[in-house]
């Protein structure tokens, strides 16, 4: 989408330089072609693409999924292509899939580039949905019960790996009373949360200052790129040094 594009520094790196025409298939039938008998995760990063992704793997998201990384747009880089209204739709509405997280992206003008904040207008994003441990939990009820226990801690370490620990502590809740894990899973797994939870916090008195500080450095040292373009580091939460981030 040129005219767009053209708005922002380094358009150039979008030029087209070649067309092809290639086949493609679609996820629910790799799965069934290839006798696929369990997913649990998507990662989709297909540059516009990803709603038709989407249309084609229904059965797998329904049957299969539990979470989803994928990249979102909220203009058109690529030209027709769906933006996050559209891909949260899909998501929430016909896979119930709640959104957990975005990384999000940003752009400035040409006219900015190099001064000023560096927050430009919002460009695209990663974005994490999980089924809530509530859905989670109807979800896998016609399942048998070996599947229904590996779902829910498969969801627990998913909940662990992005930093939403609060999650997993509900998913592991609910799965007991729902009596899917058992004391000694959930007992075994609150303990490796807990070891993950640990980290450096300050509740003292002047928190609010030092905090309004360390906001002040970050804006003076945050790293961008070439002057226009800031993205967050990652989804969820990170622990660095004891230090949640």
């Amino acid at each position: 989408n040129n005219r767009f594009l053209e708005q922002f520094p380094e358009a150039k790196r979008y030029e087209v330089v070649d067309e092809r025409i290639v086949s493609a298939i679609t996820l629910d039938s790799v799965v069934s072609q290839n006798a696929i008998r369990d997913i649990d995760f998507l990662k989709i990063d297909v540059q516009g693409a990803e709603l038709a992704v989407l249309n084609g793997a229904t059965k797998t998201l329904d049957q299969h999924i539990f979470g989803v990384h994928v990249e979102v747009e909220f203009h058109e880089i690529y030209l027709g292509q769906p933006l996050f209204p559209e891909i949260h739709s899909c998501l929430q509405k016909n896979h119930d899939l709640s959104l957990y997280d975005l990384r999000k992206s940003h752009w400035k003008y040409k006219e900015g580039k190099g001064n000023g904040p560096n927050k430009g207008q919002l460009i695209f994003a990663d974005a994490l949905y999980l089924r809530s441990p509530n859905a989670l939990i109807d979800w896998v009820t016609d399942q048998s019960p070996a599947r229904r226990r590996g779902k829910l801690l498969k969801a627990v370490i998913v909940g662990i790996f992005f930093g939403v620990t609060d999650y997993s502590h509900k998913v592991l809740a609910l799965g007991s009373e729902a009596n899917i894990i058992s004391q000694e899973q959930q007992i075994a797994m609150q303990s490796i949360i807990r070891d993950v939870n640990r980290c450096v916090r300050y509740r003292g008195r002047g928190r609010l200052f030092l905090e309004k500080i360390a906001s002040l450095i970050f804006g003076v040292v945050q790293g961008d790129h070439n002057g226009w373009a800031t993205g967050e580091r990652h989804l969820g939460s990170r622990k660095t040094f004891g230090i949640f981030h």
